[in-house]
C-alpha cells in the first residue's frame, strides 16, 4: 500500500521552504533603508559585501573570481540572517517593539545644505548659522574659492557668513 507521505512530498516541502525563506529575505532587503547615518540594519552587511566583491575583482583568474564572488554572496546572506536573528532576539528580550524594528525603520539621512538654507526664503536654520559662525576658517575657504573660480561665485554667495550676520540683524 502506498502512503501519501513519500519522498517527493518531503523533498518539495523542503524545497518550497528553502525558496520561501530566500524570497522573504529578498523582500526585506528591498523594503529596508539603503542609507542611514548610523549604518543600522542590512547596510553594514551591504558595505562589507561591496568591499569583498571589489577584492574579488582583483583576482587573477576567472575561476578564483567566481569562487570569491560566491563566497561574498554567501557571507552577505549569512550576515543578513544574523541581522534578522538579532532583531528577533532583541524583540524576545523586550529591547525593541517588533522583531523587524532593527532593519525596517525610518532612516536618518545625512543633512544636506538644502535643508539648512532654503533658496526660496531668507530664513536661516539656527543650527546652520552656529555651524558656520563657529568655523571661521570656512569663510576664508569660501573667499578663496570665489577668487579661484569667479563663475561659481554666485553659488558660493549663499554660504557667505557676512550675509548670515546681515540677515540675523
Amino acid at each position: 500500500m502506498k502512503h501519501w507521505f513519500n519522498e517527493k512530498v518531503i523533498f518539495w516541502t523542503f524545497a518550497g521552504l528553502f525558496v520561501s525563506v530566500f524570497v522573504i529575505l529578498a523582500v526585506l532587503l528591498i523594503l529596508s533603508p539603503k542609507q542611514d547615518v548610523e549604518n543600522r540594519g542590512f547596510i553594514s552587511c551591504t558595505n562589507q559585501f561591496i568591499k569583498s566583491v571589489e577584492t574579488c575583482l582583483n583576482k587573477e583568474s576567472k575561476y578564483r573570481t567566481a569562487v570569491c564572488g560566491l563566497e561574498s554572496v554567501t557571507k552577505n546572506t549569512i550576515c543578513d540572517f544574523k541581522i534578522i536573528g538579532e532583531g528577533v532576539s532583541k524583540w524576545s528580550k523586550g529591547e525593541q517593539s517588533t522583531p523587524w524594528a532593527n532593519y525596517l525603520y525610518k532612516a536618518k539621512l545625512p543633512i544636506s545644505q538644502n535643508e539648512y538654507f532654503d533658496n526660496s526664503s531668507d530664513e536661516i536654520d539656527p543650527e546652520f548659522e552656529k555651524l558656520v559662525l563657529n568655523h571661521k576658517k570656512l569663510q576664508d575657504q569660501i573667499d578663496n574659492l570665489k577668487k579661484e573660480s569667479p563663475e561659481k561665485s554666485s553659488e558660493l554667495e549663499k554660504f557667505d557668513i557676512n550675509k548670515f550676520k546681515e540677515l540675523k540683524k
